[in-house]
């Protein structure tokens, strides 16, 4: 992953979490059911991020997010 890929991938995540919040706090029915599909891109962004760094050998195939939770342990 470059640093421009990474940068991109930082600042979406970012706008993710200001959307997310918004709809998520919001008393609007419409738009708090919107952050479910706001926190599914979220997510979809953290595998994209994750898949691109390698593995190590301790490390069993798995999807990216329980990867980063098992390094985070």
């Amino acid at each position: 992953m470059t640093y421009l890929e990474l940068g991109k991938l930082m600042r979406r995540a970012f706008n993710l979490g200001q959307t997310y919040w918004q709809q998520a706090d919001s008393d609007s029915y419409s738009q708090n059911k919107k952050s479910d599909a706001t926190l599914a891109a979220f997510n979809a962004l953290v595998e994209e991020a994750c898949s691109a760094l390698p593995l190590t050998a301790s490390e069993s195939p798995g999807t990216a997010l329980d990867v980063m939770l098992k390094r985070q342990a």
